[in-house]
């Protein structure tokens, strides 16, 4: 095996495979704390390929490699390796992206930042299924994986890096990809969190509950320090597009607890809590995975909306089955105040 370490790989091309000059055929390979920068090639693997080979990546950083066709940063192709712990940013690929994994089922993919995939996604996985855990993804065009899903421990986020213009992708003690900070608490990327200060604040754990039709969300954390408040993310199976709950606003620093009653019968949701600091940066939670029931085959009676109300309010439920329906209202002491409904039902959503 051909070892290569604490090298700078640079300005290199190649009409066809591995533009940064480590083409592997037949052969393997193991790089660690190697930059690969402003390398090309006409087809695949930019900065670097591996056809029928064994190749372990680790602790490198690949930024501006550009491919005509495949790959901008790392290609296998019918191989088998390791990724681990690196920096990809900036690699274009028209047609696939940054890290582009063939007919590889050996490859495993982890703790990886993959960012800004200029013309393509960041993960492309071809002709085969990988395992691949704990990456972090960002402003990728056309998505962060492509022929597979995210996984519970990978997000979408900004991995704060302290000055990419100058060529530094050492990150925030703030970023998402933080020991402290990632799904998985292990760091994320190649380099340690560097410029602003530490996070003053320690998610102690973040969970989702089914309620019925809707999903409860409740967290602990641990600060000696102020916060402004907390800020929930969900996504959408596939985990395309992330949005903020309670219309983007904050909820506020006293309590630790949310109920998403927007949800939709049989979808999939990932949720994830940020703790909004006092300078408006962000510590995230770990990602959690709800799906809701199919609501014919649920007993269900949801928050009333809205809440308060003046002069009415929508009280939703579901039965499963035909049967008769009461509904009624109770004060807090438990006293009946009304029967509002009393009568045999259909199955029925309303």
């Amino acid at each position: 095996m051909l070892n290569v370490d604490g090298c700078v790989v640079r300005d290199n091309y190649a009409t066809h495979n591995g533009g940064g000059g480590n083409a592997v055929v037949y052969a393997s390979l193991n790089v660690s704390n190697t930059a690969f920068l402003g390398n090309s090639t006409g087809t695949y693997g930019a900065g670097v390929s591996c056809d029928s080979g064994y190749m372990v990546i680790t602790e490198c950083l690949f930024h501006g490699n550009f491919t005509g066709v495949v790959s901008g940063g790392l290609y296998y192709y019918r191989s088998s390796g390791i990724v681990r712990n690196n920096t990809f940013d900036g690699n274009p690929s028209p047609k696939w992206g940054s890290v582009v994994v063939q007919d590889s089922p050996g490859v495993a993919v982890d703790r990886n930042i993959i960012s800004n995939a200029t013309g393509g996604y960041g993960l492309v996985i071809i002709d085969c299924s990988i395992p691949h855990s704990c990456n972090l993804f960002w402003q990728d065009p056309k998505g962060p994986i492509y022929g597979d899903v995210l996984e519970p421990d990978e997000s979408v986020a900004d991995p704060l890096f302290c000055d990419p213009a100058a060529g530094d992708f050492t990150i925030s003690h703030q970023s998402p990809a933080t020991a402290v900070n990632s799904p998985c608490h292990q760091l994320i990327g190649a380099f340690d969190p560097v410029c602003s200060p530490p996070v003053p604040v320690f998610i102690q754990h973040f969970e989702a509950s089914l309620r019925g039709m809707d999903v409860a969300l409740s967290w602990q954390i641990a600060t000696d320090d102020e916060i402004l408040g907390f800020r929930l993310y969900r996504q959408i199976d596939p985990f395309e597009s992330i949005d903020a709950l309670n219309g983007g606003q904050l909820v506020p620093s006293d309590l630790q607890s949310y109920v998403d009653n927007s949800t939709e019968a049989g979808e999939t949701y990932r949720y994830r809590m940020a703790v909004v600091l006092p300078n408006g940066s962000e510590v995230y939670s770990k990602s959690v995975e709800v799906t809701v029931p199919d609501n014919r085959d649920v007993l269900a009676l949801r928050q009333n909306v809205p809440n308060p109300f003046n002069p009415s309010t929508r009280i939703p439920f579901s039965i499963r089955e035909p049967g008769r329906v009461l509904l009624c209202v109770f004060d807090a002491r438990g006293a009946l105040v009304k029967n509002l409904l009393d009568e045999r039902r259909p199955p029925v959503t309303t």
